[in-house]
């Protein structure tokens, strides 16, 4: 019996002349034209020889094989590759030997057996027809010539076929989930790319946002004691060391709404200077508990110094309201009279006299002209007129002077109000009386430097002279 997986050559016997054959075997020296009995999945290409009558060699390709080859007639070389091979015919159409793999059906020949035609070359002749075994149809495995004759193909199913067909479909239909996985993990990655997309959009928005209002964003982060409910002190400061010789000064910036971080320390040294200037006494607190009686009366004039929110108690209230019926003196600098809504009407309306309502924004810091209304009062006649200066521009709700005595006003075509323009009637600074006390008040000084200008710090010196009745132009 051949081995499996061994390639053997076998030189042909001599040419017959009869129809009988001997079986073909493991030397492949029949004579004859014998037939072949091939079983399933067998491939046999045979090529002619030169000569018919000539001797050639028999190429047996025991690979898979059970059984040995033939040699057909004339000298031909056949290659027999595939399954189990039966026992040879005894002649032409002779019945084929079964092989082990049975399995019925087959190509067109005698019986249901090997079709194995030799296309002949020169001379050469064609090779005997099996017959009828139960073996299965011939595949061709190879193209290829021996001897210089021409190539014979047939075709049929080999025994693992079907086992290679059912890898081949499973292996295609493992494929196509792993596609489907693919798509669905490809149309996720897009839903990602573009969801990052999304989010860098934004992202850059925010940061374009956040450079143009990088000065805001950056005060705004300072305010969260603005979200808190308001601080009110519980212990009273220390009046120790009050002098009864000179005038004292009262200066305030307590902040439970918006705070000025540059605007109330430079606005402190700036009271500081005019109080030795003027052989004052200043005494700066931010306890709200100095405005009861008990120690407001000491004070002879009051300086709200940028203080804003709700900061007073009811009896404080009071007493701020009893100390200027009484004839003290009150100046009130920029953000004490910037917050956007009070809870005591009495300071917006009769202490303040107007309801702020907003500033530019986009341009917030804005050069203008400011119009000296009364040159000749004490409190701004040193100012010059136009006055042109930059700064941080309120808007109020409406103008107050029908109430008060506008000394300072600020010309709208000069900058950009941007919301709540007021036209020609946009006081920035006034004075009033409060039962027979004297108030002033100056939205100018959103700035540290507005209160290093020499016209400004002449401006707030003049004003608290007034308020304190030292101003002999000043009625």
């Amino acid at each position: 019996m051949a081995r499996f997986g061994r390639r053997r050559r076998v030189r042909a016997g001599a040419p017959g002349d009869g129809d009988g054959g001997g079986p073909a075997g493991r030397d492949a020296a029949g004579e004859g034209r014998g037939g072949l009995g091939v079983a399933p999945s067998a491939v046999a290409v045979g090529v002619a020889g030169a000569d018919a009558d000539g001797v050639g060699e028999g190429i047996v390709d025991t690979r898979d094989l059970d059984a040995g080859g033939g040699v057909a007639e004339g000298g031909a070389e056949l290659e027999l590759v595939g399954g189990t091979v039966g026992e040879a015919g005894d002649g032409v159409g002779g019945e084929g030997g079964a092989g082990r793999n049975r399995r019925p059906g087959g190509l067109e020949g005698a019986g249901a057996g090997l079709l194995g035609v030799l296309v002949a070359g020169d001379g050469g002749a064609a090779a005997g027809r099996g017959g009828p075994g139960e073996g299965g149809a011939l595949v061709a495995r190879r193209d290829r010539r021996l001897g210089g004759g021409a190539v014979n193909r047939a075709f049929a199913p080999r025994p693992y076929c079907c086992a290679v067909v059912r890898r081949i479909v499973t292996r295609k239909s493992a494929l196509s989930t792993q596609v489907q996985a693919y798509g669905d993990a490809g149309m996720m990655l897009k839903i990602l790319k573009w969801f990052g997309v999304v989010i860098g959009a934004l992202v850059l928005v925010l940061l374009v946002l956040i450079a143009i209002y990088w000065e805001l964003a950056r005060e705004m982060s300072r305010q969260l004691h603005m979200f808190a409910d308001p601080h009110f002190d519980t212990v009273a400061p220390s009046l120790t060391g009050l002098p009864d010789d000179r005038p004292i000064v009262l200066s305030f910036s307590k902040t439970n709404g918006f705070r000025h971080y540059d605007a109330i320390p430079a606005a402190q040294r700036m009271l500081e200077d005019i109080a030795n200037n003027q052989g004052w006494f200043l005494y700066a607190t931010e306890n709200n508990k100095v405005f009861e009686w008990e120690w407001l009366q000491n004070f002879d004039l009051v300086v709200l110094n940028n203080s804003s929110g709700n900061l007073y108690t009811a009896d404080q209230r009071t007493s701020i309201q009893r100390y200027l019926d009484e004839g003290r003196g009150l100046v009130a600098l920029h953000a004490a009279g910037g917050d956007r809504r009070y809870d005591w009407a009495w300071y917006r309306e009769a202490l303040i006299c107007a309801q702020f309502v907003n500033h530019p924004m986009s341009q917030h810091i804005q050069s203008a002209v400011l119009r000296v209304r009364e040159p000749m009062h004490g409190i701004v006649e040193h100012l010059p007129n136009p006055w042109v200066r930059s700064d941080e521009w309120y808007n109020f709700e409406r103008s107050p002077s029908d109430r008060v005595r506008v000394l300072v006003d600020i010309d709208e075509t000069s900058y950009d109000p941007e919301k709540n323009h007021m036209g020609e009637d946009h006081p920035l600074v006034w004075i009033h009386q409060v039962g027979q006390g004297r108030v002033f008040y100056s939205a100018l000084g959103h700035t540290g430097d507005t209160y290093t200008e020499p016209e400004y710090r002449e401006l707030v010196s003049r004003a608290m002279r007034w308020a304190l009745g030292q101003l002999a132009k000043g009625t």
